[in-house]
């Protein structure tokens, strides 16, 4: 087995993923270091001893100490290290760095559209593979008839603070394209947001592949953020209306038109592991997933695996391996008032829910879980 780099430092959640990441390699004896971005000078000197031994990668989540630099040159190209890059977020978001990669970069997607995202715009990555993200198990499950919160949704609402001009095309034009994509999606939520980009460019010849991506860079995240906010406000309205009770832990909850009851409770957004225990709390997860349409978040596997009835939108990923009404509850972004009173059903039919979230549960743990996918991971590592 390799011996490992494994850099963190940047975002909390991206650092409880490391997290569960050295855990298991404490778990099965690997070799490994910790070196903490945020301080890297603290680390040059033990940093540079280990890699001295000779044989190892790098690997982080989302590019974090891929730009490290010793003697004002990068550190993993200076020395021959390949960097393995487990991207958990759309790889629009990190494309200069993908672009011109400062060293050997090898990619992990979790939704196998990033895949082919890669693959088309990012010709310089070394390899590229698909592996889901993971959920995290926490110890001492309450029982499902005693927990105390009926339903739960663990994340934010972005607003989308208006619309601007994209690189390569007139004001007109842009507002059209923003228009044309949001439009697309919310009639039809199986498409990607870049296929909607690409429908409205179609074949403009003075718009070139380099041109294509600028747009989907500045694009991409206003148009995933309004849709998905005009589905969230929407099911929690369904929701509110029938009188179920929801707490959320999130920010950017708040709208002008959309105005709750009580029966939804909005909290502050808290830590990866405080989420994980008033999930361990709850009977019911409401999961959305990130515009994730053949892949899948961790959101989902948090929530089976610490004993909650997964509610979940689709995903071919989640399709092939979950079972509607056995070991999840699918519902249709479309259809909120359904979902709504799915959910009322289960909660008044707890032993049903009950057996749907034990085969949840029974599932994620054999497939889904963190060390299922480091399992994968270190095992593409090795290959290469």
């Amino acid at each position: 087995m390799k011996r490992l780099i494994i850099l963190k430092g940047e975002v909390e959640t991206l650092d409880f993923f490391t997290e569960r990441m050295t855990d298991y390699l404490r778990r099965i004896c690997a070799e490994y270091i910790v070196v903490d971005t945020k301080n890297i000078l603290d680390y040059e000197e033990q940093l540079l001893h280990f890699i001295e031994g000779g044989e190892c990668v790098a690997f982080s989540f989302n590019n974090v100490g891929i730009d490290v630099t010793i003697l004002s040159q990068n550190i993993w190209n200076r020395y021959g290290i390949p960097f393995f890059d487990f991207i958990v977020d759309h790889p629009s978001y990190f494309g200069d760095i993908l672009l011109n990669p400062p060293c050997t970069t090898d990619v992990i997607c979790l939704d196998k559209n990033h895949v082919d995202f890669v693959r088309e715009f990012y010709p310089l990555i070394h390899n590229i593979w698909f592996v889901p993200n993971g959920g995290t198990e926490l110890a001492g499950r309450i029982p499902y008839d005693e927990r105390t919160i009926d339903v739960i949704y663990m994340g934010n609402c972005h607003e989308v603070n208006g619309f601007y001009q994209l690189p390569y095309l007139s004001i007109e034009a842009s507002k059209d394209l923003f228009g044309y994509c949001i439009k697309r999606l919310l009639e039809n939520d199986r498409l990607t947001v870049e296929e909607t980009i690409k429908e409205y460019i179609g074949d403009d010849k003075n718009i070139n592949k380099e041109h294509r991506l600028s747009i989907i860079q500045e694009a991409y995240l206003p148009i995933e953020r309004y849709v998905r906010r005009q589905f969230k406000l929407r099911a929690m309205a369904a929701l509110d209306k029938l009188g179920v009770s929801v707490d959320i832990f999130g920010d950017g909850w708040r709208d002008d038109v959309v105005i709750f009851s009580s029966n939804i409770k909005i909290h502050n957004r808290v830590s990866s592991r405080e989420v994980l225990e008033k999930v361990s709390d709850a009977k019911i997860s409401l999961c959305f997933i990130p515009w994730f349409k053949k892949g899948c978040s961790e959101k989902n596997f948090d929530s089976m695996l610490n004993g909650a009835l997964c509610v979940s939108d689709r995903s071919e990923y989640l399709e092939q391996r979950y079972l509607d009404g056995n070991n999840i509850v699918f519902f249709d972004l479309n259809n909120p008032e359904q979902m709504a009173a799915d959910v009322k059903f289960l909660l008044d039919n707890p032993k049903m829910a009950a057996n749907v979230a034990q085969n949840g549960y029974d599932t994620a743990k054999r497939y889904d879980d963190w060390e299922n996918r480091f399992r994968q991971i270190l095992e593409i590592i090795d290959d290469v």
